[in-house]
């Protein structure tokens, strides 16, 4: 398995895990995040997303030749997360500690395009 590729699979582990958490746990991910849990099933259902994104990513890690567009794709995406969450704290929608799940999200991105340039430049030696 390429870097590019494991980058991938730990990105999916990771949102693969948190989504089966929030669906298993919400109270206390909405308790970190500081949302009012009210509604716990809809954020229940938002974890059948997340574990289904997970899901994905990591199926994608084990077709590594055939998903290169793919996780270029992710980079673009993930790089996005914390601009939109930052974007969200300013106003007060949601407390700044969600940032950190951006910048896991940008961390991982940037890891995969680092990953994807030095797979592109030893095919190109």
């Amino acid at each position: 398995m390429n870097h590019a590729a494991k980058s991938i699979l730990i990105f999916g582990i990771y949102t693969f895990t948190g989504g089966l958490l929030f669906i298993l746990f919400p109270d206390f991910f909405l308790t970190f995040l500081h949302i009012p849990s009210e509604e716990p099933v809809m954020f229940r259902i938002i974890g059948v997303l997340v574990l289904c994104y997970g899901y994905f990513y990591i199926r994608a890690s084990f077709k590594q030749k055939k998903m290169v567009d793919f996780y270029t794709w992710t980079t673009h995406t993930r790089a996005l997360s914390p601009l939109f969450l930052t974007l969200c704290v300013i106003p007060g929608y949601i407390h700044p500690i969600v940032i950190t799940f951006g910048i896991a999200d940008l961390s991982g991105a940037i890891w995969t395009h680092c990953a994807l340039r030095a797979e592109h430049k030893k095919t190109l030696l």
